[in-house]
């Protein structure tokens, strides 16, 4: 489900469709906001860049920011729990 679609179903839930707790579905709210949020962030930096600056640059930040993003996951991912050790 997309963070659209699941902003529009939290707000409006079908007829018979029972929620649980409101907290959670107050957090899920927030945290489908921020993708949308993210999402228009970078549609227009990179829409300024590629008109303003040039394409191959809206391009690269794009890739910095794959890159940084990936490494940052595989950083926290790393885990030397002793459940690791086999």
């Amino acid at each position: 489900m997309s963070a659209l679609n699941g902003i529009a179903r939290s707000l409006w839930p079908a007829p018979g469709d029972r929620h649980g707790p409101l907290v959670p579905m107050m957090v899920a709210l927030g945290r489908r906001a921020v993708a949308v949020a993210a999402m228009l962030l970078g549609v227009l930096t990179g829409g300024l860049l590629a008109l303003h600056v040039s394409v191959a640059a809206a391009l690269a930040v794009a890739g910095a920011i794959v890159c940084a993003v990936g490494l940052a996951v595989h950083v926290a991912s790393r885990s030397g729990g002793a459940w690791t050790q086999a």
